[in-house]
């Protein structure tokens, strides 16, 4: 009779028994059985070999390779249908593929002149408390917001450490400087920029500021707190994004890697060899 250890789960019995490679004896292989047919007589021996058992350690390469087969298919399979998450991921998660506020400089420069009113804002809202006095389609046609932002970002993102081409401002300006990809701006960034005037510009706006009527200088100090608050919210979204795709990674690959260990090269003899001693 099998002795189990006192902790059943690190027994070797029970191990044993629940491995692939080493099925539990039968009573025909139990030593002392009482049960099968008695031995032959003296002098009558032959020489009986054991059948093959069904042990898949034993078996044949080309059902191994069978089976790798079939494990490799099912990835393949898992891998094609993921793609389209993988892809709808790369644009959804911040850090990878997505970055909602960069260029930090532009996206500084826009929201520090949207705190003004101006010429086309809306005086008396009527559309309840939480209506924007300025629509995206004012922003598109206002001059003096579109100059003064295009001066604000020619003059701050040429400072900036990464370098920014001229064509990544322009997809900025063009999708995302009113705040709604439908209202396009009248003109594009260099049109903007090269409508300045004076240039530079002379007038230099104030915290007690309340409208934006002409083409003018952003507050150093909103512009720098926007930027480094756009920056420390990119990196800790990014972090998320990582940490979600690993938790990702370790929760459905981790099942699939343990279920491929029993494929590794001389596994079973190791099993046996356990088993047996």
């Amino acid at each position: 009779m099998i002795r189990y250890h006192q902790s059943p789960i690190f027994s070797p019995q029970l191990f044993c028994l629940l491995s692939p490679y080493h099925p539990p004896a039968t009573d025909w292989d139990r030593p002392g059985s009482l049960s099968g047919p008695p031995p032959p007589p003296l002098g009558t021996h032959k020489n009986t070999a054991r059948k093959p058992s069904n042990n898949p350690a034993t078996m044949k390469a080309p059902g191994a390779i069978r089976r790798l087969r079939v494990v490799v298919a099912a990835l393949g399979l898992i891998l094609w249908f993921s793609a389209p998450g993988l892809v709808a991921g790369q644009q959804l998660l911040v850090g990878y593929g997505n970055y909602p506020y960069w260029p930090f400089c532009a996206e500084s420069c826009v929201q520090a002149l949207k705190t003004y009113l101006l010429a086309c804002s809306r005086t008396g809202i009527a559309d309840g408390p939480l209506a924007l006095p300025t629509l995206p389609d004012c922003y598109a046609q206002d001059e003096a917001f579109l100059t003064s932002s295009a001066w604000c970002i020619s003059t701050k993102c040429a400072g900036e450490a990464v370098p920014i081409t001229t064509s990544q401002l322009e997809n900025f300006w063009e999708y995302r400087v009113t705040g709604k990809k439908s209202a396009v701006p009248k003109w594009t960034y260099s049109v903007a920029l090269a409508n300045v005037d004076p240039r530079p510009p002379t007038y230099q706006l104030t915290l007690a500021d309340k409208r934006l009527n002409r083409t003018s200088l952003v507050v150093n100090s909103s512009y720098q707190a926007l930027w480094n608050a756009f920056s420390a919210l990119t990196e800790e979204q990014a972090k998320g994004s990582t940490y979600s795709i690993a938790l990702v990674v370790v929760a459905l690959g981790l099942p699939i890697l343990l279920s491929l260990v029993k494929y590794l090269p001389l596994l079973h003899r190791v099993v046996d060899w356990v088993c047996t001693t």
